[in-house]
């Protein structure tokens, strides 16, 4: 008996630290690219009016959905992968919106994107960045509280 737990530990061991190890390179194999920039950048403060939106993601992947969430709730569609606009892939998308944004206040980029993997697997995720029109200078036309910037 004695002889036998000793070999029964080291079998044990042995067995369980690759299971309890790194990740499998496999399993790393499916991160999804994440959001690195957007124009206007996140948390930013501009004076609009802002005429399109830029999103960069730090790998491939496939443009689902984005829209606007304007400071009054209303949603302005800039893209869909419902078959109304042409397939989009890519790492940089330029959103051009249908009017220029000029509401001060918050303004929510929603957006959704998915990949694609070798293998036939997929991964999606969905998001925002939020960036904020300011008033101008009270009393002054915003072209003119423009130029003062």
């Amino acid at each position: 008996m004695r002889r036998i737990f000793p070999t029964l530990a080291i079998i044990g061991i042995a067995l369980a630290v690759p299971l309890g190890g790194a990740v499998p390179a496999a399993a790393q194999d499916y991160a999804m690219p994440v959001l690195t920039k957007t124009e206007p950048a996140e948390t930013s403060e501009v004076a609009g009016p802002v005429n399109e939106v830029v999103l960069e993601f730090d790998g491939e992947v496939d443009l689902v959905e984005v829209k606007l969430l304007t400071p009054d709730q209303r949603e302005i569609k800039l893209y869909a992968a419902d078959g109304s606009d042409a397939d989009k892939k890519g790492v940089w998308f330029a959103l051009t919106l249908p009017e220029p944004a000029t509401m001060p206040g918050t303004w929510l980029i929603d957006y959704s994107v998915s990949k694609s993997f070798p293998d036939g697997k997929a991964s999606a995720t969905s998001a925002y960045s939020g960036f904020t029109i300011i008033d101008p200078a009270p009393g002054k036309p915003q072209a003119e509280a423009d130029a003062t910037e």
